[in-house]
């Protein structure tokens, strides 16, 4: 992964500093990173509905138990398998001027994450297995471990390239960077996670059916940038 930074000088003043006689100048020198993200995340929903509450709890619990178990025996690398939600409802529909119940609906989300983007496919051909026709937005992000490293090295770029900025600025008026008096760090922006359409759904035959072969992923650069304001005594 090449940094690319740039260095946007939001303020290039000599002045007094804070009240005394010591004269300073301030620079602001931001880092931008394009990285690409280290997680992925998809969500299942298991649906069943039947007129008969228990049946359409116990086949739902069926299904998201068989679900969870084969997305863990996938054995991706730092995968998580959550139950995300659990939901038991009355289905009614409009008929002839009046609400007709349909049953009850009882639904199950499970969650799978893990840092092996390349392979997230497989859990869609678990799903497809069991059934699962319910499939959310893939979610590709950057986990907070990597977050952290780029946090601590953009600062590092931005940092030095701040102090390089202000060095030039003062190599032409016989003067010398002197100690920091002050330092801000600007707040770091990420993007936020890009949702990936996964799966089309086609309904034939009262029935959902999807492709027989899982999509494959390719995650797609997000940026990362930070920004630090320095403060620095002329001498």
């Amino acid at each position: 992964m090449k940094p690319i930074f740039t260095f946007i000088f939001l303020l290039s003043s000599f002045s007094a500093f804070a009240g005394d006689d010591k004269r300073a100048i301030t620079v602001s020198g931001k880092c931008d990173l394009s990285v690409e993200p280290d997680r992925g995340a998809i969500t299942f929903t298991v649906e069943s509905l039947n007129k008969n509450i228990k049946k359409s709890t116990s086949e739902t619990n069926k299904v998201g138990t068989s679900l969870i178990k084969a997305l863990k025996g996938l054995k991706l690398k730092n995968a998580q398998v959550s139950t995300e939600s659990y939901n038991v409802r009355k289905e009614t529909q409009w008929e002839n001027r009046k609400n007709i119940f349909k049953g009850y609906k009882s639904t199950m989300g499970v969650r799978i994450e893990t840092s092996d983007i390349k392979k997230i496919s497989k859990a869609i051909d678990v799903a497809n297995d069991l059934k699962v026709t319910n499939i959310g937005q893939l979610n590709l992000f950057i986990s907070n471990e990597l977050n952290q490293k780029l946090a601590i090295d953009c600062l590092k770029i931005a940092t030095k390239n701040a102090k390089q900025k202000a060095s030039e600025l003062l190599a032409g008026l016989d003067a010398k960077l002197g100690q920091v008096l002050e330092v801000v760090e600007g707040g770091g922006a990420n993007s936020a996670p890009i949702p990936v359409p996964v799966m089309r759904f086609a309904k034939r035959a009262n029935t959902m059916e999807m492709s027989d072969a899982a999509p494959a992923i390719q995650g797609k650069k997000q940026k990362y940038s930070k920004s630090v304001v320095f403060s620095f005594e002329i001498q």
